[in-house]
């Protein structure tokens, strides 16, 4: 089974605006989405975040 559970809101890019954060029940990964369902990777050495492919962002939290 695969279950996410909302756990809270980041600031997106400055043209995107606030994101939704989402993590994982096993993986204990985050999944960001804009309002809209896109999905952003986030880049700890910025502190930003970056579109990605909702199928890239959706793999990357399961493994």
């Amino acid at each position: 089974m695969t279950a996410f559970w909302f756990v809270g809101f980041a600031d997106g890019p400055a043209d995107v605006g606030e994101l939704r954060l989402y993590e994982h029940s096993a993986t204990r990964r985050c999944l960001a989405l804009d309002g809209e369902g896109r999905a952003y990777r986030y880049h700890p050495t910025h502190a930003s975040y970056s579109p990605m492919a909702v199928h890239d962002a959706l793999i990357a939290t399961l493994r």
